[in-house]
């Protein structure tokens, strides 16, 4: 965009015009982009102005830590040296060619002093004009020789300035810096801007939030308090009377929630003069109180003369599939308009479909994964259905017998296109897979390609190469990340993203690229930044596109409650269960589809989930026997009195049906759970096995509702109790709290178990860490012991206790 370069350059040259005529920053080796940000910095310290510089990447390091302090060391030094106000006072003890002296008394003539080299201490009169030569010193008077001197103080601001006058050692205008000790010293230690040893050149201290200060190389009182937090400088800064010309505040973390909060105060209150925070998440003010200034990669890499990446589609055709999923949400469409309802949940799930690329055309383990995914868009059709139709007083059974053909023709019609385009490129330095079908691909993809790996693995080493690649996506979902934030954070990067899309995925691809460009244009057209730069970025208004809305077709794909994370887990959609055997004959489970297990693989256990399972495989899978304990911790969780009502309506629902049940075994002894089972599968039970009926009739069993809500329903039908059909619409709501709840700590339990097991007992997560250690070796020896499966498949039985 040459409207950009012609904004950049115009940055440039008044960044590097001021300090030409102000500093002498030649001596420092800092490029064009940290010349700007020392403009921006500079001008908010001597303006007064409050100012947000926000980094587009959280590792840039032209925005980390030392380069921050070096400017602000610059620029309020400078402040001080011209409004320096220097005074010196009777009992100062002050310091020249590293001997001390103590002001004895002022007068008309001068200022009379004692001290000198030890045992030839003597008393002298300097005059006011020579007396500017010493620094005032915070340390005690001694005759010695001092170890500590100025000299790395003087040679650094000389060198910047050409000071060849007295520099002041004491400071009218003070700044504070909230940082992180850790990373600035590891800065400190390797950072090439300037040959001098920084701690001994910049009157900084250092406060911990204990109050115990360190960095005490230079003997004058400091100019800038750097601490980790802003209540350790409330507390020994600020409550001490010491007044803060300027707050600074580096990263993220220290000006989220509270922090911020209590900055954003400060502020306001006039505590603090000005303050000026950099980072690489978005500051809440509502208030209006920060100018705000948001670095776009686009304009560093043009002032850095880096590579610009480009977002590209790879346009992948498969009409008979995609003819075949427009056909099934043009229908859910259709029942929306018709009944008033919201299928919005069912249509999101193609989300799924995109994302599932076989690693190759046969025995791909990845095949478990695409008939786990159909059996949970069929399961959430039908329940959704079936609930949605109940609301309204309707028949389902009609829709569902015309929409579950729709459905399997989808997968029947899937011909793996993306698979297919892959194979034939003869060479790609890196491909990146959805997270979840990564390892799969790692194992199965057998090709010419450089890298597989997950976006996330993908950017922790993509700085590595010198050079820009070409890097191809199997798909815009599954990543790990919201779609926005995917196109966002690979267009922040110098390489080409080739995402494989069909043809919804490439229109949600322009949708987002589009978007962006929007963004930019309206960051470097924005009043703050020519506030605090003073230069109009000047772009012609046909220049700017206005999108299909964003939101339009992201509510299509994601929940309200999910829109802001763009969920993209099976697990958030319902609960699909396996049924496994074992060949040791042991009594076969069933058990969540996404629940995380331990697998064999070359001879090392690797972390996986149930629906990757296949015959052959052996295992160590984590049988929930704790489901009571899980129950008592969410309970204790609880401040809305929730689990008091799920407990109310479990037993509501449950004396109802065992009540049903003795009256059947009154009228006729011979009828049984059996009986029991086939008049509820009559009336649309999904369940299979006796056993389940059991646990249902079981006041104490650990499961408190039935899995799918169509057995609620069955349920309800068939006994048709009066108190149940009273309560029913709160059972359905309270069910579906209780089973998101469960099924959500049992998977985090099983997560933790799996890593204690993995990390041999040095892991506990927040979960495990609940139970007793002798717990902890019951779920180890008993719940998970290594076995080798016989057969899986998905079955709708209840899990098992």
């Amino acid at each position: 965009m040459n409207e950009l370069k012609i904004y950049a350059n115009k940055l440039k040259q008044k960044a590097e015009g001021y300090f030409h005529k102000e500093y002498d920053l030649e001596s420092i080796n800092i490029s064009v982009f940290q010349f700007i940000n020392f403009y921006l910095i500079d001008n908010a310290i001597n303006k007064g102005e409050n100012i947000f510089i926000r980094s587009y990447n959280k590792e840039l390091a032209a925005l980390s830590q030392f380069p921050a302090l070096l400017s602000v060391a610059i620029s309020l030094f400078f402040k001080n040296y011209c409004d320096s106000g220097m005074s010196y006072s009777k009992g100062d003890i002050i310091q020249k060619d590293r001997l001390k002296y103590k002001i004895l008394s002022i007068s008309a003539e001068g200022y009379w002093l004692y001290g000198g080299k030890k045992t030839q201490s003597f008393k002298k009169l300097v005059s006011h004009r020579h007396i500017k030569s010493y620094s005032v010193v915070t340390t005690e008077y001694s005759e010695r020789k001092v170890k500590t001197g100025l000299s790395e103080f003087k040679r650094l601001y000389n060198l910047l300035f050409s000071i060849n006058k007295e520099l002041p050692s004491k400071f009218k205008y003070k700044s504070a810096i909230i940082l992180t000790k850790k990373e600035l010293d590891a800065e400190i230690k390797i950072q090439d801007y300037i040959n001098i040893n920084i701690k001994k050149a910049i009157p900084m201290r250092w406060i911990a939030s204990s109050g115990k200060e360190s960095w005490n190389y230079l003997p004058i009182e400091p100019m800038i308090y750097c601490v980790p937090d802003f209540e350790t400088l409330e507390e020994f800064v600020l409550d001490k009377g010491i007044e803060i010309e300027t707050l600074v505040v580096i990263g993220k973390n220290k000006y989220k929630e509270e922090h911020g909060t209590n900055i954003k105060r400060a502020v306001r209150e006039g505590v603090i003069k000005n303050c000026i925070i950099l980072g690489s998440e978005d500051l809440q003010d509502k208030a209006d109180q920060f100018l705000k200034w948001n670095w776009t990669y686009p304009e560093f890499a043009y002032l850095m003369k880096h590579p610009y990446g480009e977002i590209t589609v790879v346009n992948i055709q498969d009409k008979p599939f995609e003819r075949a999923l427009k056909s099934f949400t043009d229908y859910l469409s259709n029942l929306e308009k018709q009944h008033g309802i919201s299928l919005k949940n069912i249509k999101g799930l193609r989300k799924f479909l995109y994302a599932l690329v076989l690693a190759k055309q046969e025995n791909s383990r990845n095949l478990t994964q695409l008939e786990y995914v159909k059996h949970l868009i069929g399961k959430v059709t039908n329940e959704t259905i079936y609930e949605e139709f109940y609301n309204q007083n309707l028949e389902p059974y009609e829709v569902l017998d015309y929409v579950n053909p729709l459905i399997q023709n989808i997968f029947d019609c899937f011909n793996n296109e993306k698979l297919k385009f892959l194979e034939q490129l003869n060479f790609v330095k890196v491909l990146i897979v959805p997270e979840k079908l990564v390892d799969n691909w790692k194992e199965e993809f057998q090709t010419t390609f450089g890298t597989i790996c997950s976006f996330k693995e993908f950017m922790t080493f993509q700085h590595k190469f010198e050079e820009s690649k070409n890097i191809f996506v199997l798909s815009l979902f599954g990543n790990g990340m919201n779609q926005g934030e995917l196109i966002e954070t690979a267009a922040n990067t110098k390489h080409n993203f080739n995402f494989l899309a069909y043809s919804e995925e490439a229109e949600i691809i322009e949708l987002f690229k589009t978007n962006r460009k929007n963004n930019l244009l309206n960051e470097y057209k924005s009043k703050d930044r020519k506030k605090l730069s003073g230069i109009k970025f000047e772009i012609p208004v046909s220049k700017i596109e206005i999108p299909k809305s964003l939101e339009e077709i992201m509510d299509e794909l994601y929940d309200r409650q999910d829109r802001k994370s763009y969920d993209y887990e099976y697990e958030s959609q319902g609960q699909v269960n396996y049924k496994v055997c074992f060949e040791d004959q042991a009594s076969p489970i069933v058990i969540d589809g996404s629940k995380t297990v331990l697998m064999l693989r070359d001879e090392n256990w690797i972390k996986t989930k149930t629906y990757n399972l296949v015959a052959g495989d052996t295992v160590r899978i984590y049988n929930n026997l704790s489901k009571e304990k899980l129950f008592e911790i969410a309970a204790g969780e609880d401040s809305n009195g929730r689990f008091a009502e799920i407990i109310e309506l479990s037993q509501l629902w449950k004396k109802e049906l065992r009540s049903y049940f003795s009256s059947k075994v009154m009228s006729n002894k011979y009828y049984d759970t059996s009986d029991l089972l086939e008049d509820l599968r009559i009336k649309g039970a999904t369940i299979s096995n006796p056993i389940t009926v059991n646990k249902w009739l079981d006041e104490w069993d650990k499961e408190r509702f039935p899995n799918d809500s169509k057995n609620v329903l069955a349920i309800k039908t068939l006994i048709n109790s009066e108190v149940l059909n009273q309560n029913f619409d709160q059972v359905l709501k309270v069910r579906s709290f209780y089973r998101g709840v469960m099924i959500s700590l049992g998977r985090d339990l099983s997560d933790d178990v799996m890593d204690y097991i993995k990390s041999r007992g040095l892991y506990k997560g927040r979960i495990l860490s609940k139970f007793n250690e002798d717990e902890i070796q019951s779920f180890i020896h008993n719940a998970a012991p290594i076995k080798k499966i016989q057969s899986i498949k998905i079955t709708d039985d209840e899990e098992s206790n």
